[in-house]
């Protein structure tokens, strides 16, 4: 399993090379050969949930930032030096 140093940097990494990054992508990247990748999402969650706190990245959802205590469904990542003024708060 993924220690949180590791999803750290992977989400650190991902969020830095591509506009956003969906949940999915980190736990394939960090998933071991066999290891079934959806077991990590919770874990992803969780840190990239720290990060937004100390305001190192965002939840999108259709465009908009949410709150990654309530946000469900379809989501990515996102840094926050690449948040457009036009992303308003929606969570």
């Amino acid at each position: 399993m993924a220690q949180k140093a590791d999803i750290h940097a992977a989400l650190s990494h991902a969020i830095n090379q591509s506009c956003s990054v969906a949940p999915r992508e980190v736990a394939i990247s960090l998933a071991e050969e066999g290891q079934d990748w959806r077991r990590l999402l919770p874990a992803i969650r969780r840190v990239a949930t720290e990060m937004a706190a100390e305001g190192e990245l965002v939840f999108i959802r259709k465009k908009k930032i949410h709150d990654p205590a309530t946000v469900k469904g379809v989501f990515r990542y996102q840094s926050t030096a690449k948040v457009s003024h036009e992303d308003t708060s929606d969570g």
